[in-house]
């Protein structure tokens, strides 16, 4: 019986933290709801969805992970958007002073 008791708190436990992520995903732009849909189908295990304020502005960054070498990162505002991107062969940076001034709000969806 313990047994039993033990497995439906853990089953209750993962299906209480799965819906959070979903409620928090559905408020996210519609762009970055598509980008994190392709992922999940494609399982990108390192793709990543970061949340900042940047310039005053909320946005968000897509990190496709490890898919081929000149993949790049964007970041997007609520209306995506395109407001910087990163990476590929050539080091592409459109928003030199992202680092300096992004917070970091945390992360609101990583690929399993």
């Amino acid at each position: 019986m313990k047994k039993h008791l033990f497995y439906f708190i853990v089953f209750l436990a993962v299906g209480l933290v799965s819906c959070d992520e979903n409620s928090t995903v559905g408020d996210l732009p519609s762009c970055i709801q598509d980008e994190i849909e392709g992922a999940q189908k494609l399982k990108q295990s390192e793709a990543s969805v970061i949340e900042y304020l940047y310039n005053g502005e909320r946005v968000f960054g897509f990190d496709p992970g490890v898919v081929y070498p000149d993949i790049m990162s964007t970041i997007v505002n609520e209306d995506c958007e395109v407001i910087c991107q990163f990476g590929g062969i050539a080091g592409l940076n459109t928003c030199p002073d992202f680092q300096e001034n992004a917070e970091e709000i945390g992360v609101v969806w990583q690929g399993n």
